[in-house]
């Protein structure tokens, strides 16, 4: 769990019990799990995406630079996804070579991202709109409104699922 106010990553149990938690930097948002079992924290105040040993929760050394408060993080299509929130942007890494990256713009207000059912999922909080990203062209393919300050976002096996603060509603989408 980010702590953000804390600057810190807390690990927690499977019976639901805080069992460490580590300081990690400035702002953590969001932890992703990578395609190696590796954890990574979006650490928005420092601009950077920081990897997290799975056994102690404490950073490895690894980093990745991301302007624009990096705010989600995923994993999926072989690749690393990150969302900026004030540049409006998904920053795209191949973890084999982090130098080599790319850069999307995308609507105003990013905040989580997934994968799952063949597309990367982004929400704008700003705009009110979900947004299903072809991992291979990186083009937006599919565009949902879901009601601003739509902050949760949850991909299962059939189904994408938005949550709007605003509109006080949770929006299932299918993927075809």
């Amino acid at each position: 769990m980010a702590n953000f106010d804390g600057d810190s990553v807390t690990r927690i149990s499977p019976k639901g019990q805080a069992e460490a938690t580590t300081g990690v930097g400035d702002g953590p948002v969001q932890l992703a799990v990578a395609d190696d079992g590796g954890i990574w924290v979006t650490l928005a105040e420092a601009n950077k995406v920081v990897e997290l040993d799975p056994a102690s929760g404490e950073p490895t050394g690894k980093e990745l630079a991301v302007s624009g408060q990096p705010r989600g993080i995923a994993f999926g299509d072989g690749r690393i996804w990150v969302s900026s929130l004030q540049e409006a942007k998904l920053t795209i890494f191949d973890p084999a070579n982090v130098e080599d990256k790319e850069e999307l713009q995308v609507p105003a207000g990013p905040r989580e991202v997934r994968y799952g059912l063949g597309a990367i999922w982004l929400n704008s909080s700003t705009q009110g709109v979900l947004s299903a990203i072809d991992p291979a062209s990186l083009e937006a393919v599919k565009r949902f409104q879901v009601g601003k300050e739509n902050y949760g976002l949850a991909v299962n096996k059939s189904f994408t699922w938005a949550a709007s603060l605003r509109a006080q509603h949770v929006v299932k989408v299918a993927p075809g």
